[in-house]
């Protein structure tokens, strides 16, 4: 089941609040302690503070711009591959580079196609996961375990922008053929259940 990079890749994706962080930490300890050699990646969350990069989008301005939000996660996903230990028998990742397409993603085949040509060249060092495990939920119980959890929204976080992104995952899953997922495996699970 290994691929050439010596190491199995398996992703947790879903909308927010789906309960993929919590598992990808959970499912962490517990290869641990049956010492198994495992590492994650999360490609969207901050490098490093200190990076010139994430100084610059402290600005609300740019942050809140999609256009220079892709610069950003670019840089967290690169950075996050390439301090990755790609050699160990199990990587987990919070996210992979399937999120930058449905962050991206529009109705038209044209901007498609752009998205999958921009993602492709501005996150080359992220690789695609052998399996993607997608957590289901419906978008009202999303929009509870937010408030539930306090969490500040941004701007993929709106009623609208949620519907949105549910729409592109199911059009990238079901519909649009991305060759650098041609070899990942999807398996669904049901994240209304109890952890």
């Amino acid at each position: 089941m290994k691929n050439k990079r010596n190491s199995l890749y398996i992703c947790f994706e879903g909308l927010d609040a789906t309960g993929k962080s919590t598992l990808v930490n959970n499912l962490k300890k517990l290869f641990l302690e049956k010492e198994i050699s495992v590492d994650t990646i999360a490609p969207t969350k901050m490098s490093n503070p200190n990076h010139f990069i994430e100084k610059i989008f402290r600005n609300k301005l740019l942050i809140n711009n999609r256009f220079f939000r892709a610069f950003l996660f670019a840089h967290r996903s690169n950075y996050a591959a390439k301090n990755t230990n790609w050699s160990g028998d199990l990587i987990i990742g919070d996210r992979s580079i399937v999120i930058s397409y449905v962050i991206r993603w529009g109705n038209r085949k044209i901007k498609k196609i752009f998205t999958t040509f921009l993602v492709n060249i501005l996150e080359r060092k992220n690789k695609a996961p052998d399996y993607i495990v997608f957590l289901e939920a419906p978008i009202d119980v999303i929009k509870t375990r937010m408030e539930l959890m306090n969490k500040k929204k941004d701007i993929d976080e709106t009623d609208e922008r949620l519907h949105q992104m549910k729409s592109h995952y199911e059009d990238i899953i079901y519909k649009y053929n991305i060759k650098r997922l041609n070899q990942t495996k999807w398996l669904f699970l049901s994240a209304t259940e109890n952890e």
